[in-house]
């Protein structure tokens, strides 16, 4: 079932990409050039980061990957708040999967089918970033590219996968959950404990203490690092990752291929629990989620007002007005919306919470520098959020109406 799933998908991936139509071919170029700048830019990026880190700084090769792991526990974050969001929309508002339920189809063969059109929708865009990284990566310590594409398939692919399952699993919680308190309290619940579990890593792996203790311990900083590393680090796929390739730089290859098979044995153990959660519980919480949508469709208190209430009296005049409320309650009744708000404020007030953290007093090479860099990055990326997903549609779906 996997191989003929993945067959089609692959299929109609090819005729849609190489469709001979004027219009596809503008937009296969645009998107060629679109994704190729990205690709480009962030093999520039990971390329002279390396180098500089390594070749110019003190930062010895276990902090360097100290900073990669990281980088890895944001982007599998990243990946699992993705599909959570997404997968709502793949496994219980798609038509569909309404059209299946009524086939002769086991439930578990459906949720696979949605469940991997979801994980290759989310992150066809990651996987590309994530195999430039790569290269660029790689690329200072010479890796050949066969290296790197099995270092891709067989670690970051998995990486990826694991979060992609924990996600769903999260998801078939809340709708389990939401049949009994409400989707809104259990959405608030999980995003305090995403926000506790982030706050303790980076409080536990605080960067600016490592390079703190660079001078204290130069020159035998890793032997330091790797007996001073948390113990509960150890157990997330982030450093499982990051160790294989701290060691992978360092030619011991014996002490890198474990971490490889405990990633593996792990993303197999994780999907053969979906599998058998959504056997058990996937048709119950599509119908809890069909409950959610009656509920949240339901219609409002005629005596009651609310805050937009188109009843109550504005400042603006009645077009301003109309158009406000419209967008509010148009932006409130869609979930992954203000989901994907909620998740933007959080990064928000972290990297808020991390920049007024730092001591720009400390001498460390360059610290100036790589502070404005990050500050020009986070800027750039919320901007590109906001405009991706939030103004964009507007502009596609209303344009030729205004």
């Amino acid at each position: 079932m996997l191989i003929h799933i993945l067959r089609y998908k692959f299929l109609s991936y090819i005729k849609t990409t190489f469709d001979s139509r004027f219009v596809s071919i503008v937009r296969g170029v645009g998107s060629l050039f679109v994704f190729g700048g990205f690709a480009y830019a962030a093999y520039f990026f990971a390329s002279e980061t390396t180098r500089f880190m390594l070749d110019h700084t003190r930062t010895g090769l276990y902090l360097f990957h100290s900073f990669i792991s990281m980088m890895l526990f944001v982007f599998f974050i990243a990946v699992n708040l993705g599909n959570v969001i997404v997968s709502y929309s793949t496994l219980y508002r798609s038509m569909e999967v309404s059209f299946l339920l009524t086939k002769p189809i086991s439930f578990a063969s459906i949720f696979v089918l949605k469940f991997l059109d979801n994980f290759f929708y989310s992150s066809t865009t990651l996987f590309l970033g994530a195999f430039m990284m790569l290269l660029g990566y790689g690329s200072y310590f010479g890796y050949t590219l066969y290296y790197l594409t099995g270092v891709m398939l067989f670690v970051l692919v998995p990486f990826m996968f694991l979060s992609a399952c924990l996600a769903v699993l999260i998801l078939m919680a809340i709708m389990k959950l939401a049949g009994r308190i409400g989707f809104r309290k259990v959405m608030a619940g999980l995003f305090i404990v995403y926000f506790f579990f982030i706050f303790i890593f980076f409080d536990s792996s605080n960067p600016m203490r490592l390079v703190e203790k660079l001078n204290r311990f130069f020159p035998n900083m890793d032997a330091y690092l790797i007996q001073s590393t948390p113990e509960f680090l150890r157990y997330l796929p982030n450093q499982w990752v990051a160790e294989f390739l701290y060691y992978s730089a360092r030619g011991e290859m014996m002490n890198a291929l474990p971490y490889v098979g405990i990633l593996l044995i792990v993303t197999v153990a994780a999907f053969s629990v979906c599998l058998y959660v959504a056997h058990r519980f996937y048709y119950q919480s599509w119908l809890v989620s069909l409950q959610v949508q009656s509920t949240v469709q339901a219609p409002t208190d005629p005596v009651r007002k609310h805050f937009f209430d188109f009843r109550s009296q504005s400042s603006f005049s009645s077009q301003i007005e109309v158009l406000l409320k419209k967008e509010v309650l148009t932006f409130i009744r869609e979930a992954s919306q203000w989901i994907h708000l909620v998740v933007m404020i959080i990064l928000t007030v972290l990297f808020s919470i991390s920049v007024s953290n730092l001591n720009l007093r400390l001498h460390v090479f360059d610290m100036h520098l790589i502070t404005y860099l990050v500050l020009f990055a986070f800027g750039g990326f919320m901007v590109g959020s906001l405009a991706l997903r939030f103004v964009f549609p507007l502009i596609g779906l209303e344009g030729q109406a205004f």
